[in-house]
């Protein structure tokens, strides 16, 4: 049983390993090869157990459905999950004396429209919220949000770009803090903040969807 303090500092050695396999698993891969589990249905882009993962984190164990409070482990998150028996990749079930739990996050659950609900916005201490506020200039880690959406993200960074010959800045984030999975067109007004405190101000605009890579 491991506590959280243990699980943390393993978690960015565990990534490091990870990446390292994962690019193994892709270079052993021939073009258009067919793995035993792809054809079990994950998508040829994630042909190998490695390269299905997508995220991972800190969490307490859930084991047969149930909470094992102050047992912290490294969790990891699938596109699909499958029991692959014997051909498990040791990764994925101890990384040193930190335990792993695997768990299935589909995409299509971001994209599932019918499990999207409005919330009120809950309360919160003043230090929680911090990152809530009107900042100019606009640092990452700001709450973002396309106008008049009912949904928040982080702004990740700024990037610099070509674009039409010229250098310009661009706002980085995810695909459903800015495209709200897919469903926006380039164009779409982004603000900052977000609409958690309240609705989204058209003065709030600092930028334009310019392009995303679709989910």
């Amino acid at each position: 049983m491991a506590g959280y303090e243990d699980a943390l500092s393993a978690l960015n050695p565990f990534r490091v390993q990870l990446q390292h396999e994962v690019f193994a698993d892709i270079e052993r891969q021939s073009v258009g090869r067919l793995t035993a589990f792809s054809a079990g249905g994950a998508t040829s882009a994630f042909a190998t157990p490695l390269t299905n993962i997508h995220a991972t984190g800190v969490g307490v164990r859930i084991r047969a459905g149930t909470i094992v409070p102050e047992d912290f482990v490294i969790k990891v998150y699938v596109f699909e999950k499958f029991d692959l028996g014997s051909a498990t990749p040791s990764l994925t079930k101890r990384f040193g004396n930190i335990e792993i739990d695997v768990e299935s996050l589909p995409v299509q659950l971001a994209a599932a429209r019918n499990v999207r609900h409005l919330r009120a916005p809950v309360p919160a201490p003043a230090a929680a919220i911090a990152n809530r506020g009107h900042f100019r200039p606009i640092p990452g880690g700001v709450s973002i949000s396309p106008l008049d959406a009912r949904f928040v993200g982080t702004l990740g960074c700024f990037v610099r770009g070509v674009s039409a010959g010229a250098e310009q800045f661009f706002a980085l984030s995810n695909n459903h803090v800015l495209a709200d999975v897919n469903n926006l067109p380039t164009g779409t007004a982004i603000v900052q903040p977000g609409p958690e405190t309240a609705a989204t101000d058209p003065d709030d605009v600092f930028a334009m969807l310019s392009n995303f890579l679709p989910l």
